[in-house]
């Protein structure tokens, strides 16, 4: 088998034609782990400037679900869904909530709870 030279495009024509990695990596005479850093890389990106009505202390996602009485997957998913608003934070792209929206959700007539959903106890 003929060794060809690795690089960025040749792993990805190879990889969207159907190969595996291992065999990728074969054929290149690299590692399948190269392989596997070249079809998962992610540009970094920069963290947003928070605006600077968000700056008087953003809830974080365990606080928000406290105040708030749910569960911190729920309000991710609320956040997901676009019930409630957040902005990402870091490089771990972290939730935050500002303290506003909190007050709002909480003040709406109907704020689903854990304890109140059927089926679970």
């Amino acid at each position: 088998m003929k060794k060809i030279h690795a690089d960025v495009s040749t792993i990805r024509e190879l990889h969207n034609a159907g190969m595996r990695n291992i065999d990728i990596a074969r054929l290149l005479d690299t590692t399948r782990q190269r392989v596997w850093q070249v079809l998962n890389y992610r540009k970094k990106t920069k963290a947003k400037k928070i605006p600077p009505d968000m700056v008087d202390l953003p809830l974080t996602v365990g606080q928000a679900a406290e105040s708030l009485g749910v569960h911190v997957n729920t309000l991710r998913r609320w956040a997901n869904q676009g019930n409630i608003q957040c902005f990402r934070v870091g490089n771990r792209r972290d939730r935050r909530f500002r303290p506003e929206d909190i007050k709002e959700e909480i003040h709406l007539e109907e704020v689903p709870r854990l304890s109140n959903t059927p089926g679970r106890k």
